[in-house]
């Protein structure tokens, strides 16, 4: 909403805070993990919180049963394919 096109300094900040900073990694089962924190987002205020949502497209169709699981801040979640 800034006139000249650019995001301001406080929205630059939420984002660096919220989204920039955050590690976000999906690990397969062979080992290896991609690091994810390149991804776009958005943040949204929402009865009196942020809410942040991250999200991309990866360049090729993957095996979900390839997936093990997904860290997020130092969290692992586990992925379950059926």
């Amino acid at each position: 909403d800034q006139e000249d096109g650019k995001m301001s300094a406080s929205n630059s900040a939420q984002v660096k805070k919220f989204l920039s900073s955050l590690p976000i990694s999906v690990n397969f089962t062979d080992g290896t993990s991609r690091d994810l924190g390149d991804l776009g987002g958005s943040l949204d205020p929402e009865e009196g919180k942020t809410v942040c949502q991250k999200g991309g497209v990866f360049g090729e169709i993957m095996d979900l049963s390839a997936v093990e699981s997904v860290t997020v801040g130092g969290v692992t979640l586990p992925v379950e394919s059926k």
